[in-house]
C-alpha cells in the first residue's frame, strides 16, 4: 500500500484518502526523474532569508534524504534548466499552485504551503508530530519520478493561527501563519514602556476598584470618556510613526484591538456602573460597557478618519454576552470569540448548539465573519484520557463555514497532554473540512507502527469512539469519562492491545519510538481507570455522625471528633506546575450532626508559622484552605467552594453549574495558629445548601449516602514561590483541584 502513495509513475497520491480532496487536477504524459542512482537531478531553489520559504527548503530537503540517501542542494538562484522553485510567500495569501513539467516544479501562490503540499501528495510525505519522536513518515526508494501535473488549492478558513506559534511540525507543516493581526489583552498602559506616566498623569483610564484605587491592574476603564480619546491619541500617533500604541495597532494588515486585560471587568466608577447590566450576570454584566458604549464610539471615529482599517475586538469573561440591541452598521468590527469548553466538548450536541449559536450572534452583530478561539488545554487538563475528537472537528469546521473565518488555536500544554493526532486534523480541517478523521487514522497506524498497525488502529478507534457517547451532564467528570466514555473492560482491552502491539515492534527502533511518544499519555489513563473501577484514586474522606456539632473555635478537641478519621493531603503541585509530595502535612476530618448540618477541620502543620502569610484582605494571597463540595454526590460538574484563611475569614463561591446563588447562609469558621501548625473549623449548616440541584441531606441514618468533592491548602510562606504551594486531597490525576474530574468521595457512616 505504501508504495501506492509515492506518485513515482502514477497521480495515486494526489487524491490519497487522507488528504483534503482537490477539485481540478490537470494531468498530461510525461514526467522528470528528480532522484535516481544516488543523485538528485536538479536543486532546490528558495530565498533562505525568509524563514517560511527556508523552513519548507528545509523539509523538502529533509524528506528527500530520509526517502532516498541523497541530500538535494538548495540555492538561492534558479539554475539554467530544471529546478524546484519555493516561491517567497505573501503572509496574508495561502492561495498555492503546483505544477509539474520538463522545467522540473513550480512551487507558486504562497509558495511554502505549495511545497507542503506537495511533498504530501507527490512524495506521499505526513508530518504527525516532531522528528525527534519519529513523527515523520516517508516512502524509502531509489528512485524519485515526478509525473507531470498542475493544480491548485486555497483554505476554507483564512485565519489559522496558533499559540505557542513556533513549533515546526505544527506551526508551518499544518499550512499556518500568523494571518489576522489580532492583539491579545492589550494595551498595558499601566507599564512605562508603553504607557509611559498615563498612571500619574490619567489615572481614570484605569479601572477603579472596590478598595476605590486605581491602577491596581492594568484594566481599562472603558465608561470613562478619557479612555476613549487616549485610545484615539494613540492610534493617530501610531500611524503617524510618532509613538507606538502599545501594540493593540498593526498598520501592516490595519487592524485597531479592543481586548480587555486577562480577566472580568470590574470597574466601580460612576460611568462604568451606569453602563453594566446586571440582568445579563454573569457573562454579559459588563458587555453594556463595551459593546454599546466604547465600540459604537470608536467604530465611527475609525469609519470617518481611518475607513480600510478594521476593529478586532475579544469578548472575553463577563463581556462575552451578545447584545441583541448592538449591531455594528460601519461594517469595521470583528469579533474574536473565546471559547472556554474546548473544541473537544463540541462533541456533545448541546455544547455544540449553544456554543455554534453564539458565533452567529456575534457574526449577526458585526455583520462580518468571526475568528473563534478555541484551546486544545480544556478539557485536556481535567483528565488524563487521551481522547480523539477529530469527528467533532470536521462536524463543526463544515457547519459554521459561512460565518467562521478561521481560529486562533491555544494548543497550552500539549507536552502535558498529546493530542497531537487532534492537532493534525485540526489544521487538515481549517484547511478544509470535507474529509474523513477516520481515513486519517488509518493511514497514520499503517505508516507509523507497521507490524501494529491492527492493534493500534484498535486503540484508536476505541478512543475516538468512546469520546463520542452521550454524558448525562456535558462536563467532564470522572463518572463521564470512566462511566461512560471508557468503561474498565475497553481501556483493558486498550492495555492488552498496547502490550501486543510493542512485542510486535521489537527490534524496530523507529517504531518504538514512535509508539512510546504515542502512547505515553495512555499509562496513567489505564492507572486511573482501573482506580475509579475499584472505588476511586484514593480512600474516601470518613464523614462520622455525632449527636451535636462541635464547638467552632479553631480547636480540634471536642468530643464530637472523637469518631473522626483523619485523610492526609497526598498530592502536591507547586506554581511552576510540578507535582510532588507536600512540604508539610495537611489532615481533614469531617463529621455530620442530623438536623444540623456537616463540620470539617483541618490541622495545617507549618515549619515556619512566622512566615505564614496573613496581613492581606481575606482569602487574598493568605495562607488557606479551600474546599469544594457536590452535595449531590453526582459529580456532573455543579459544586460549592469555601475559603477560610489562616485568620478564619471565609468567602464562598459556586460553579458555573451550581444553579443557585449562594453566600455561604449560616456558615461559621474559625481557626487557631500554634507553633508548629494552624487548625482550622468550618461549620456548614444543611439548610444553606438544600437548594442545591439534586442535594443528599442525612436525616437520622446515612446508609450509602456520599457527596464527591477535595480540598486544597495554599502556602504562601517558607520554601514556596511568590505564588504558593497548593496541596491537595483528591487530586493525583489532574492539575486542577476545582474540577469534578479530580473530586473524590466524601462517604457518611453511622459509626
Amino acid at each position: 500500500m505504501l508504495t501506492a502513495i509515492l506518485a513515482a509513475a502514477t497521480l495515486a497520491g494526489i487524491h490519497a484518502k487522507d488528504l483534503t480532496p482537490l477539485k481540478d487536477v490537470e494531468t498530461r504524459e510525461g514526467e522528470i526523474v528528480w532522484v535516481e542512482g544516488g543523485k538528485a537531478a536538479f536543486p532546490i531553489v528558495a530565498d533562505m532569508g525568509n524563514e517560511f520559504a527556508s523552513h519548507a527548503a528545509k523539509f523538502l530537503q529533509a524528506s528527500v534524504m530520509e526517502m532516498t540517501g541523497v541530500k538535494v542542494k538548495i540555492v538561492g538562484k534558479a539554475p539554467e534548466g530544471p529546478s524546484v522553485r519555493i516561491a517567497t510567500p505573501n503572509p496574508l495569501d495561502s492561495a498555492l499552485s503546483v505544477e509539474i513539467g520538463p522545467d522540473g516544479v513550480a512551487l507558486s501562490g504562497n509558495g511554502p504551503f505549495a511545497a507542503y503540499d506537495f511533498a504530501e501528495r507527490i512524495l506521499g510525505v505526513r508530518q504527525y508530530f516532531d522528528d525527534k519522536e519519529g513523527g515523520r513518515s516517508v516512502v524509502k526508494t531509489d528512485r524519485i519520478a515526478l509525473p507531470f501535473a498542475k493544480w491548485t488549492d486555497a483554505p476554507v478558513y483564512v485565519c489559522r493561527e496558533m499559540h505557542p506559534n513556533r513549533l515546526s511540525w505544527t506551526y508551518h507543516f499544518r499550512r499556518t501563519m500568523s494571518s489576522y493581526g489580532h492583539a491579545v489583552h492589550t494595551p498595558r498602559w499601566i507599564t512605562e514602556k508603553e504607557g509611559g506616566d498615563y498612571i500619574k498623569t490619567r489615572p481614570e483610564i484605569f479601572e477603579l476598584s472596590a478598595n476605590g484605587k486605581r491602577g491596581v491592574s492594568n484594566m481599562l476603564c472603558y465608561g470613562n470618556p478619557k479612555t476613549l480619546e487616549t485610545y484615539v491619541e494613540r492610534i493617530e500617533q501610531d500611524i503617524a510613526g510618532i509613538r507606538p500604541s502599545g501594540r493593540f495597532v498593526n498598520k501592516e494588515r490595519k487592524i485597531i484591538t479592543v481586548s480587555q486585560d486577562d480577566g472580568s471587568l470590574a470597574c466601580k466608577c460612576e460611568y462604568c456602573q451606569k453602563l453594566i447590566d446586571p440582568s445579563l450576570a454573569p457573562n454579559g454584566l459588563y458587555a453594556p460597557i463595551l459593546w454599546r458604549h466604547f465600540v459604537p464610539k470608536l467604530s465611527d471615529i475609525v469609519a470617518k478618519r481611518w475607513p480600510d482599517w478594521t476593529i478586532s475586538i475579544l469578548p472575553y469573561h463577563n463581556t462575552c454576552r451578545c447584545l441583541e440591541d448592538v449591531h455594528f452598521t460601519n461594517g469595521n468590527v470583528v469579533a474574536w470569540l473565546v471559547t472556554h469548553p474546548g473544541l473537544a466538548m463540541l462533541k456533545d450536541r448541546r455544547v455544540k448548539e449553544e456554543e455554534e449559536a453564539k458565533m452567529r450572534e456575534w457574526y449577526r452583530c458585526t455583520g462580518r465573519k468571526i475568528v473563534n478561539w478555541h484551546y486544545l488545554v480544556y478539557p485536556a487538563s481535567y483528565t488524563p484520557a487521551p481522547y480523539l475528537f477529530g469527528d467533532a472537528i470536521v462536524s463543526h469546521y463544515r457547519d459554521v463555514s459561512d460565518i467562521v473565518a478561521g481560529t486562533y488555536v491555544d494548543q497550552y500544554s500539549l507536552k502535558r497532554k498529546g493530542h497531537e493526532l487532534d492537532l493534525y486534523v485540526w489544521f487538515r480541517a481549517l484547511w478544509n473540512p470535507w474529509f474523513e478523521p477516520s481515513d486519517v487514522y488509518d493511514v497514520f497506524c499503517e505508516r507509523m507502527f507497521g507490524p501494529a498497525a491492527k492493534e493500534m488502529r484498535e486503540i484508536v478507534r476505541l478512543t475516538a469512539d468512546g469520546w463520542k457517547r452521550d454524558w448525562e451532564v456535558p462536563l467532564v467528570s470522572l463518572k463521564a469519562v470512566f462511566g461512560v466514555s471508557y468503561p474498565v473492560e475497553e481501556t483493558r482491552r486498550m492495555k492488552a492491545l498496547a502490550e501486543t502491539a510493542k512485542a510486535k515492534l521489537a527490534g524496530d527502533e523507529l517504531g518504538l519510538r514512535r509508539f512510546e511518544f504515542f502512547m505515553k499519555h495512555y499509562w496513567s489513563f489505564f492507572a486511573e481507570s482501573e482506580e475509579y473501577a475499584s472505588g476511586g484514586a484514593f480512600q474516601p474522606l470518613e464523614v462520622m455522625k455525632t449527636a451535636e456539632p462541635p464547638k467552632v473555635d479553631g480547636v480540634l478537641d471536642d468530643d464530637a471528633w472523637k469518631p473522626a478519621k483523619g485523610s492526609a493531603f497526598v498530592e502536591g503541585v507547586n506554581a511552576e506546575h510540578v507535582i510532588k509530595a507536600p512540604p508539610d502535612a495537611t489532615e481533614m476530618r469531617a463529621v455530620w450532626t442530623p438536623g444540623y448540618g456537616v463540620t470539617f477541620g483541618f490541622r495545617c502543620f507549618e515549619a515556619h508559622m512566622d512566615k505564614v502569610v496573613r496581613n492581606n484582605p481575606p482569602c487574598v494571597g493568605n495562607d488557606q484552605v479551600e474546599f469544594f463540595i457536590d452535595p449531590s454526590g453526582s459529580g456532573n460538574g455543579g459544586y460549592l467552594q469555601i475559603a477560610v484563611d489562616v485568620n478564619g475569614s471565609a468567602k464562598f463561591y459556586k460553579s458555573r453549574r451550581g444553579a443557585m446563588p449562594w453566600k455561604g447562609e449560616g456558615v461559621v469558621a474559625a481557626a487557631k495558629s500554634y507553633a508548629d501548625r494552624w487548625e482550622l473549623e468550618v461549620y456548614v449548616p444543611f439548610d444553606s445548601i438544600r437548594e442545591f440541584p439534586g442535594a443528599r441531606i442525612p436525616n437520622l441514618g446515612a446508609v450509602n449516602l456520599k457527596w464527591v468533592g477535595n480540598a486544597t491548602r495554599m502556602r504562601y510562606g517558607e520554601g514556596t514561590t511568590k505564588r504558593g504551594y497548593f496541596s491537595r486531597l483528591f487530586t493525583k490525576f489532574n492539575w486542577w483541584n476545582n474540577h469534578t474530574a479530580a473530586f473524590g468521595i466524601f462517604q457518611f457512616k453511622e459509626w
